[in-house]
């Protein structure tokens, strides 16, 4: 399969990335997809905004004067 995403810096192609994608019922059921559907993937980083969240919410951002600069 053809890298879907290509990254060029300038006239450089600098970097490749593989897509897959998943579209589900509320069911679980396939509804349409792109790549390998089943593929396990592991979000790392991208997951960064959704960790953040219960420390402001639960307010120990403040209890330890995180500042939102830190969440950047």
């Amino acid at each position: 399969m053809e890298k879907p995403i290509l990254v060029y810096r300038g006239e450089h192609l600098e970097s490749t990335h593989d897509l897959h994608i998943a579209v589900v019922d509320n069911e679980g059921k396939l509804l349409y997809s792109y790549g390998n559907p089943s593929r396990l993937t592991f979000p790392r980083s991208s997951m960064k905004p959704f960790q953040a969240v219960p420390l402001v919410e639960t307010g120990a951002a403040e209890r330890f004067n995180y500042r939102m600069l830190s969440f950047r």
